[in-house]
């Protein structure tokens, strides 16, 4: 058993990561629906944000290695293999996913969706996220960068018309990039 296997045991981690993400969600939602874009949510996690975009009638699957029992529409696979999926979509997104990596498996993340999709919104975290495992207290988010940074490394990996969406709580905000209308 992995370190994010006893994470998702605990119910109370994560119950529904839609809340913090439902403006940034609606205006994906509007966007999807009038131009008929399908979305790859990688790092699904419990598939929340794939369940409230099927259930709003937009073709939506998840990827993530950790999936647990309870996440329909998710594929179990490694997120440093998206490539050998041969998925495409019109839109990928990653909610609070790359700062639970490294930099480096980062930016190789961030590679890999660009060749998934042409436009992504991702949600960063820039705080610690601390648990027990195993009687231990260990901080899940091992890179810790703020939005400029985050910027930075996304217009390396090759995206462009990046758009910053800052959040009300100052440690999280949003990332829009691509061509959107």
């Amino acid at each position: 058993m992995n370190l994010y296997d006893q994470v998702w045991k605990n119910q109370n981690y994560c119950p529904n990561g839609l809340d913090r993400a439902r403006e940034v969600l609606d205006e994906l939602v509007d966007s999807s629906h009038a131009y008929g874009w399908s979305v790859v949510d990688v790092g699904c996690g419990r598939g929340h944000v794939v369940a409230h975009l099927r259930g709003v009638g937009i073709h939506a699957v998840g990827i993530d290695p950790f999936l647990p029992d309870d996440a329909p529409h998710c594929l179990r696979s490694e997120l440093g293999n998206l490539l050998a999926l041969n998925a495409t979509a019109e839109v990928v997104t990653s909610f609070d996913v790359l700062e639970h990596l490294s930099e480096d498996a980062a930016f190789s993340l961030l590679i890999q969706m660009g060749h998934l999709a042409p436009r992504c919104v991702m949600a960063i975290a820039n705080m610690e996220d601390i648990h027990e495992v195993g009687g231990r207290q260990v901080d899940l988010h091992m890179t810790k960068q703020p939005a400029a940074w985050w910027q930075y490394l996304m217009h390396q990996a090759g995206w462009r018309n990046l758009r910053i969406q800052p959040l009300p709580y100052p440690e999280r905000f949003f990332i829009w990039a691509g061509p959107w209308p």
